[in-house]
């Protein structure tokens, strides 16, 4: 097993033991999720990456504010088009 399977395992297993349960500090979810997405963005499983992203967002939006330097830096990071029409992927940068 590769490094980067072996991390996608341990990114999982993390999340389902949190599932149903009180989830530790919203900063250590989002990292847990945005991990597992990156991942999957490596291997193409675009999907999967995209709700991986699209749910993080949320977790910040919630536990901190729609306009907390937290979800901006999140939303910099993932270079997330937010805009109206926007097609929420990351940016052709990358």
């Amino acid at each position: 097993m590769g490094d980067a399977e072996a991390a996608r395992q341990l990114f999982q297993r993390a999340m389902e033991i949190w599932d149903g349960q009180n989830a530790p500090h919203p900063v250590y979810t989002v990292g847990v999720m945005t991990n597992l997405a990156a991942l999957h963005m490596q291997d193409s499983t675009i999907d999967e990456a995209l709700l991986l992203y699209k749910s993080a967002v949320k977790i910040q939006e919630n536990a901190f504010g729609k306009d907390s330097a937290r979800l901006a830096n999140l939303l910099r990071e993932l270079r997330v088009d937010t805009s109206p029409g926007g097609q929420n992927r990351r940016s052709k940068e990358d």
